[in-house]
């Protein structure tokens, strides 16, 4: 048993607040914030995403769109650690919905998921949705030493699909 670390975080809304969702979980669930006080603030930078904000707030993401969508939440992660920003499984395999980021234990803004549809369909994402799970990774710090040249290893510079495929 180790100890535990504190995660200390400010939610907007209490719906917002990360959690596991089942004890042994790995992450912690981010959800989205797709509207706040009536107003969008995802971020558009691919591509292309429609809202509706009636009574069943959503954004449409179409393929190959990417945003940044906001989670109403700020979190303090503590020194030594980050934030691994990743896709949920399921999402992920089923819809086409790839999460991705590194959040720095000295960011202490709204926490965005960087959001790719890499589906064939528009995909729903819808307030509250669990959206990513975030991981909190011990970081190792490195002193970066400039050498002329690197020791050899029985792999060399082969690259991708080196090691064969069986």
């Amino acid at each position: 048993m180790c100890d535990k670390e504190t995660l200390r975080v400010v939610v907007s809304d209490p719906a917002l607040m990360p959690r596991k969702g089942r004890e042994g979980d790995a992450g912690v669930d981010l959800f989205c914030e797709v509207f706040h006080a009536g107003a969008t603030r995802v971020k558009v930078r691919d591509g292309k995403a429609t809202f509706c904000c009636d009574e069943d707030p959503a954004m449409v993401l179409d393929p190959g769109s990417r945003v940044m969508i906001p989670t109403g939440v700020s979190l303090a992660i503590p020194s030594g650690y980050a934030g691994i920003i990743k896709s949920r499984s399921g999402k992920l395999s089923r819809d086409g919905l790839f999460c991705d980021g590194v959040i720095d234990s000295n960011y202490r803004g709204e926490i965005f998921i960087i959001a790719s549809n890499i589906g064939t369909k528009s995909l729903t994402i819808r307030q509250y949705e669990k959206i990513a799970q975030m991981l909190i990774v011990p970081i190792l710090e490195v002193k970066i030493d400039v050498v002329s040249h690197l020791k050899e290893t029985n792999r060399g510079e082969k690259g991708f699909g080196s090691s064969g495929s069986f």
